[in-house]
């Protein structure tokens, strides 16, 4: 059981750190200084050299894997985000009613989109497939 909170609580610091203190280019190269970390320890016996390995492989495992969701998932919506421009998508679900008008969740370029729109668009149904 230890084993997976070590490995649990690495993956998580290490998603962290790839979202307040690192940049794409520094997480790939703090992984693989992670998994070489790793491949020198497999040389060592003890349990503190079992428990360092399986914290770095899964801090590196982070890293990497916040890198390909960022890369897959944000940056193709991130072009969209405070700029002005005309944009079709899919609405998800129904309209659900805000303070200051209507929200919508819609499907665009392979992500999901959060639209807040004033006036009443209460009328607009999801899309059925």
């Amino acid at each position: 059981m230890r084993k997976l909170a070590i490995f649990s609580c690495s993956f998580a610091a290490a998603c962290a750190a790839y979202i307040w203190l690192l940049s794409p280019k520094t997480a790939l190269l703090f992984s693989i200084a992670l998994l070489s970390a790793a491949m020198l320890l497999l040389f060592l016996k003890n349990n503190a050299a079992k428990r360092c390995r399986i914290a770095a492989v899964a801090m590196a495992i982070g890293l990497v894997w916040s890198y390909g969701y960022e890369a897959m998932k944000i940056a193709p919506l991130r072009e969209l985000c405070g700029e002005d421009v005309l944009v079709q998508t899919t609405l998800s679900n129904y309209p659900e009613k805000t303070q200051y008008g209507y929200r919508m969740e819609t499907s665009v370029g392979g992500g999901t989109m959060l639209l807040y729109l004033n006036g009443d668009y209460s009328f607009l149904k999801p899309e059925t497939v």
